[in-house]
């Protein structure tokens, strides 16, 4: 049991390195970004943007959950 619940870690990381993989490679075009009070615009490949987005995202799940078993 335990090796295909490991088999199965396995394929669940592979398959999202390579979708991972093939968004980058895909989305090379620039995307402006801009804040309000602040008259500059950011321009950054839109692979980057979701990968930052993907990676805080993470990281506030992963702060949050530690939260949540500090208190416990």
């Amino acid at each position: 049991m335990r090796f295909l619940g490991r088999l199965l870690w396995i394929i669940i990381t592979v398959t999202m390195i390579v979708v991972s993989v093939s968004f980058a490679i895909s989305n090379n075009a620039t995307m402006s970004l801009s804040l309000w009070p602040f008259t500059q615009n950011l321009e950054i490949p839109v692979w980057l943007f979701g990968v930052c987005a993907f990676v805080t995202g993470g990281t506030l799940g992963t702060v949050l959950m530690g939260g949540q078993i500090l208190t416990i």
